[in-house]
């Protein structure tokens, strides 16, 4: 967490003059490619459920699963999964979805990985531009100590129930390096932030690994020498061509991307524009360009993103606002309860009182 306020880096929450309101997506219009879940009507099936009324219970029509490149809410995608656990009398549905991943599935985003010099490149490329497919998560890459963590972090908000998504999530993420590496491949450990299952022998069947239930974070972990694996059959030349296809594409949505970038960078406890640059390989000079090009500044992005995470910290954790303040850059709450009260009319704690979610029971 940081309490800079350097304009340059984190801003001041305070720095509006002259400059016009960007606006970025709103959670409801939050949407992700179907991708892996183009398996779950055939999971359903084989568990004798018929995925039609699944779908529409969600919101979705009969067909919306049909192809791997359709569009669809993130949020009917979640609550799909949760009435697909129940419907089957299957807690592990999730992993069952998710070890039918192939790379073919994501598109041009299976294309970057395939087709990357190594492993680490090709989950690094992955974690970068998978904010251009879909919204509502993001993967994160780390190394310490020796040890390799590839995760997820859902930042929808009111997405409370959110066992079986981080399952597909974390079962497509194994297969996906047991594409790169071979069937026999496992991680080390798993990180599954759900309660122990009464019967979790279809999580040891597909990870073949140490579990770690009631995790706080969704994860797998692995030695970091893996990340300097070669990817078997990688094309460089094919890798030109697809990040070039991928660059344009960022151009066309820059700021809806910047906007899904930020807010992950926040949660993570770092609003500077450098590393907000850095995520697309910019200098922050070329992206305060591009930026003034359509209208708006760093600084107004920052404290749309801000406003929006704030919202979501206050509704749906019990986080102290000083805790708040500081996970948003702010040094003290007193800054940050005036810049909240300069968006919302109200003050912090009492956005709060009125907006607070229910606790989410929580489910085996």
């Amino acid at each position: 967490m940081t309490g800079d306020s350097n304009p340059n880096d984190v801003g001041t929450g305070e720095e509006r003059a002259g400059t016009q309101r960007a606006q970025g997506p709103q959670p409801e219009e939050w949407r992700q490619r179907v991708g892996v879940l183009c398996a779950l009507p055939a999971v359903l099936a084989e568990r004798g459920v018929d995925p039609a009324p699944v779908l529409i219970g969600a919101g979705l029509p009969a067909d919306a699963l049909d192809g791997p490149d359709r569009w669809i809410p993130f949020r009917a995608g979640v609550r799909a999964l949760v009435d697909a656990a129940r419907r089957a009398d299957c807690p592990e549905i999730g992993v069952r979805v998710g070890k039918r991943f192939a790379l073919a599935q994501i598109g041009l985003l299976g294309e970057l990985i395939r087709n990357s010099a190594t492993v680490g490149a090709g989950l690094e490329s992955y974690a970068v531009h998978q904010r251009l497919y879909s919204q509502g998560f993001a993967p994160h890459l780390s190394v310490s100590a020796g040890h390799a963590t590839f995760g997820f972090a859902v930042y929808h908000p009111a997405t409370h129930d959110l066992a079986e998504t981080y399952d597909v999530l974390l079962a497509a993420a194994v297969t996906c390096l047991r594409e790169l590496r071979g069937a026999d491949w496992s991680p080390a450990t798993v990180h599954l932030p759900r309660e122990h299952p009464r019967d979790p022998s279809g999580y040891r069947e597909h990870f073949r690994c140490r579990l770690a239930f009631d995790a706080d974070h969704a994860a797998i972990e692995f030695p970091a020498r893996e990340l300097d694996r070669p990817v078997p059959g990688a094309d460089p030349d094919r890798l030109r061509a697809v990040e070039a296809e991928v660059a344009g594409q960022l151009d066309s949505n820059l700021l809806p991307v910047l906007y899904r970038a930020l807010r992950t960078l926040l949660l993570e406890g770092d609003g500077r524009v450098a590393s907000l640059a850095e995520q697309f390989a910019m200098h922050r000079r070329t992206l305060a360009r591009r930026l003034r090009l359509r209208g708006t500044t760093f600084l107004a992005v920052l404290d749309d993103v801000r406003f929006e995470v704030a919202r979501n910290l206050l509704a749906d954790t019990a986080l102290p606002v000083t805790r708040i303040a500081s996970s948003l850059g702010y040094g003290d709450g007193t800054a940050f309860s005036r810049a909240f009260r300069r968006w919302s009319g109200t003050s912090p704690a009492q956005w709060r009182i009125r907006h607070k979610s229910p606790a989410p029971a929580r489910r085996r």
